[in-house]
Parts: structure tokens; sequence; C-alpha cells
């Protein structure tokens, strides 16, 4: 290290030694490279915290066990944190839905994709705007003046495909009598039986798991590629190559279903993925952008 004479100097010199020390700890701090350090699966806050925290502990678990560490959920605030987390390499692993997947990729550049869902066999999913069930609306193009909820700003099946699908049906927000971004698909589903709002834009899930308490879709969206995993840079090749077998392995044994069950009743596999899967989903985000642009909304 080069000399620096002088008192000056010499806290120079601590504070230059300080920084090193200082960086090397961040860089552990980075990746499981010891056994004190847990893996941690970052998961985008699609639910509330605690019911996505419980739906993913058991493959974090899973995960864990197999590349020999302790391991834990994080659940991010919004959509943006949980992009910023996986992006700065705060995450081991990560699970996105496929917008925020294209997100990250275009801000922080190409990932190690690992594997998406598939439910029921299928690597696609749909969205689907609801109303009510005595709700007198019977298309998309009925709903100008009426109140829309979407859910987070950077949701694919709660903002980005309803806002496209109500564009492509002549509605623009400014058509709309008033809209708000409520949260969760839970949220807009609650905002829509409650008559808080007449209409949302939730992932099919959601309308299954509440139609019942009176829900109808009023239009189903086109498919889009599942949500999907990635891999963070403190992991290793090696560890990345392991934890893409656990997961696409995973339907392979009881322990494993139950795990991808957790997470969602009708998963049954996670399989291969690579980046032109969502490249109808970036088409979808060209018209979206422009329509943002135009407005002036996220």
């Amino acid at each position: 290290m080069m000399r620096i004479e002088g008192r000056h100097g010499r806290f120079l010199q601590l504070g230059i030694i300080l920084a090193a020390w200082l960086s090397a700890g961040l860089l552990f701090a980075s990746a499981p490279a010891r056994a004190d350090q847990p893996l941690t699966l970052a998961v985008n806050p699609y639910l509330p915290t605690t019911e996505v925290a419980a739906r993913f502990t058991p493959l974090a678990a899973r995960l864990g066990a197999a590349l020999g560490h302790k391991a834990r959920v994080v659940v991010a605030e919004n959509y943006e944190q949980h992009i910023q987390t996986v992006g700065a390499g705060r995450a081991d692993i990560a699970y996105l839905g496929p917008v925020s997947y294209v997100q990250l990729r275009n801000e922080y550049g190409p990932q190690h994709l690992l594997a998406r869902q598939a439910n029921q066999g299928i690597p696609t999913f749909h969205g689907a705007i609801i109303v009510r069930e005595d709700s007198a609306l019977e298309t998309l193009s009925d709903l100008k003046g009426t109140r829309f909820a979407f859910g987070d700003p950077a949701s694919t099946m709660n903002h980005v495909v309803p806002r496209v699908m109500l564009h492509d049906a002549g509605v623009d927000v400014t058509d709309l009598a008033g809209y708000d971004f409520v949260g969760s698909h839970k949220t807009v589903a609650f905002s829509v039986l409650t008559g808080k709002f007449d209409a949302g834009g939730v992932k099919m899930e959601a309308f299954e798991q509440f139609k019942n308490r009176g829900l109808r879709a009023l239009a189903v969206s086109d498919a889009i590629s599942e949500h999907v995993f990635v891999a963070g840079p403190g992991l290793t090749p090696a560890q990345r190559e392991k934890a893409r077998a656990v997961l696409l392995g995973l339907h392979a044994d009881q322990a494993g279903l139950d795990a991808l069950r957790a997470i969602k009743p009708t998963l049954t596999a996670l399989v291969p993925a690579g980046d032109a899967d969502y490249d109808a989903l970036r088409r979808t985000l060209q018209v979206f952008e422009r329509l943002t642009a135009k407005s002036g909304a996220d």
C-alpha cells in the first residue's frame, strides 16, 4: 500500500483500510458463502407479507438445505423495492412476476434465470377484469364512466395487462370516473366485492378464490409467460446449477410437490425458462408504455 505521511495522512490511510474492510464485509453479506450466512429468497408482495412468507418458507427451506445454509424469505414493501433489491444483488434467489422480470432486465441487465412456474403443466397464465356478479356491466367498453381498481403499478396482472385490455376495448383511464392503486390482488377483489370500485384487474388465481363470494369475470386476458425464479450475483455458478436442479426437480417427490402447492395449489412443476419466453409481454409493455407516457400515469 502507498505510504501517506503526516497525521492527516495516517487518518486517510486508516480510512482506506476501514473502507476496504467494509467492502469485504458487504461482499460477504451479499452471498451465502459461509455457513453463518442465510440463503435469501426474495419474493414480490403479490399478497399480504405474512401470507407470502408462509407460502414460500417450505421452498426456501428446501433450497437452503440443498445449498448447505439456513434460509429466509424476504418480502419487499412494494414491487419497485423488490426490483431494486434483486438488481442490487441483495437476494440470492428471487421470485418475480413477468413485468418485474422484464423491468429488472431492462434496468440491471441479463439475469440468471432458474425456472418458471407451470400450473397444471402450463407455463403461462391469464388475468381477468372483474365485476360484481350482480353488476349491469357486460363488456369492457361499458367501463367508461366507472371506478376501476388497479393493484400495484408494477404488477403484471393488476395493472399492466388490464390497462392494455382497457385500451384495446377503446377505454382510456381518462374515460373512467376514477381509478386507484389499492395494493394486492386480494385487495382489488375485496374493493370490487364491497362496491368501492365497479371493476378491477386481478390474476385468475385471485378471481377463482373469490368468485363464489360474488365476482364475475368481465374479460380474460391473453396468455402471459409465468412467474420466474432468478439467481442473484452472489451465488457461484455451481450454486446456481444446484438451485436450478432443485427447482426443476421439485415435482419428483412428495415433499417437493408440497412445497410447490404451498405457493399455489395448482402449481404442478417448475420448468426451464429463457428470456425469449417474455417477448410477447415485451410487446404488451410497449403499448403500456405509450399509454402511460401519453397520460403521465405510472
